[in-house]
């Protein structure tokens, strides 16, 4: 069963709800064929917004990935510099760790 005050009507539809509505009024009923193709539209107009907030969303999330990604880098000391706290342990035989 159908009705033409569901939410999903009123909200991804109201032009083709307020046609069907007129139409049923002057009819009593609305003809099934135009049932059928309200509900049809209705679920097409409704996945595509959902697709688009969806892909959206990852779009979004793969950028604050990156800059994420980007800021872990770089605030990692870059390879073969110095550090600050530099010690020589005898048992690594010349080699320095970081102490810091």
């Amino acid at each position: 069963m159908v009705s033409l005050e569901d939410e999903l009507f009123l909200r991804y539809v109201p032009r083709l709800r307020s046609l069907a509505e007129r139409i049923s009024h002057s009819k009593k009923a609305v003809p099934g064929w135009l049932l059928g193709m309200l509900v049809w539209w209705m679920q097409f107009v409704a996945e595509h917004q959902n697709r688009a907030i969806r892909m959206l969303t990852l779009k979004q999330e793969r950028k604050q990935q990156e800059m994420l990604g980007f800021v872990g880098r770089d605030r990692q000391p870059p390879k073969n510099t110095a550090c600050i706290g530099l010690a020589k342990n005898p048992l690594t035989l010349g080699r320095t760790k970081c102490c810091g």
